[in-house]
């Protein structure tokens, strides 16, 4: 009985195996080589999905620092982008750019200056609506947007938020340490609109 039993499960293995071969153009996907490409390409889209979240989080952390020592959002951005980052930036008007950034440094100076000269006091950037195409073994483009909450206090008793909605598009690519990082940026702000309101608690 036992005999049977290992040769029926010999037989549903073999089967289970020729189906899965059958369904896989060309073959491509059978045994070991296939099973790890297939993993490698998933982990490469999850890497690649991260980064709008990663800018963001970089985005906030300029902001926390406000004319103050940007080393610690120059550092999150850095796991996400190289230091010598080409930003676009393009403002009401997708067909021409407004400047080019060459570095981190710069678009973190870039988004300071900004903030200050608007009176921002802080922000939540979240993107959303990634969307992903790997354009080749090591290359990648991503794609997202936000509406993101910038914070103002128009006089002492009339805060404000400007909401900002951008684009984001990144050319990336998985350098010789496996990570992916942004080579090329697109900052492209849509429209910006003014709420006021008033303090419901504790005026910060």
């Amino acid at each position: 009985m036992k005999k049977v039993f290992v040769v029926l499960c010999c037989f549903t293995a073999l089967a289970i195996t020729a189906g899965a071969q059958a369904v896989t153009p060309g073959g491509s996907g059978d045994g070991a080589a296939g099973v790890v490409a297939r993993l490698q390409r998933i982990e490469d889209l999850e890497a690649v999905r991260a980064i709008p979240a990663c800018y963001g989080y970089g985005h906030d952390l300029i902001f926390k620092h406000l004319g103050a020592d940007q080393t610690e959002a120059i550092a999150a951005l850095q796991r996400c982008h190289v230091n010598a980052l080409t930003t676009d930036v393009f403002l009401f008007d997708e067909t021409t750019a407004a400047t080019t950034l060459h570095s981190i440094r710069d678009l973190v100076a870039f988004i300071e200056s900004f903030a200050k000269d608007q009176g921002y006091s802080s922000a939540r950037n979240v993107p959303g609506n990634v969307q992903v195409e790997l354009t080749g073994p090591a290359t990648a483009r991503v794609q997202s947007s936000t509406v993101a909450p910038h914070f103002l206090t128009l006089n002492s008793k009339s805060p404000a938020t400007d909401f900002v909605e951008a684009r984001y598009v990144s050319d990336v690519v998985r350098g010789s340490d496996g990570v992916w990082r942004a080579v090329e940026f697109d900052l492209v702000v849509q429209q910006i609109w003014r709420g006021v309101g008033v303090y419901p608690f504790a005026q910060p």
